[in-house]
């Protein structure tokens, strides 16, 4: 067996383009048709991401979007 990975470099991108590619690769990885992918990404605009167990009532909503920052919540932990 082989231990192959793929390197995925993408440009920045919205929070939410950015855990819908996330949430893809590990769908193809968990059905054994992709190798698994170290994927490296960068936010714009910034953007808050909070694991499934991290609680969106402690977040201040209100200064993120007076900051101009996205809201997402991982597909994993």
């Amino acid at each position: 067996m082989t231990n192959i990975w793929r390197l995925l470099i993408s440009p920045p991108a919205r929070g939410a383009w950015n855990m819908a590619v996330d949430e893809a690769l590990m769908e193809f990885c968990a059905r054994g048709e992709s190798h698994p992918v170290l994927r490296l990404y960068a936010w714009e605009p910034p953007c808050l991401s909070l694991g499934q167990a991290q609680p969106v009532g402690d977040v201040h909503r209100t200064r993120l979007t007076e900051k101009g920052w996205d809201l997402v919540r991982r597909p994993t932990g």
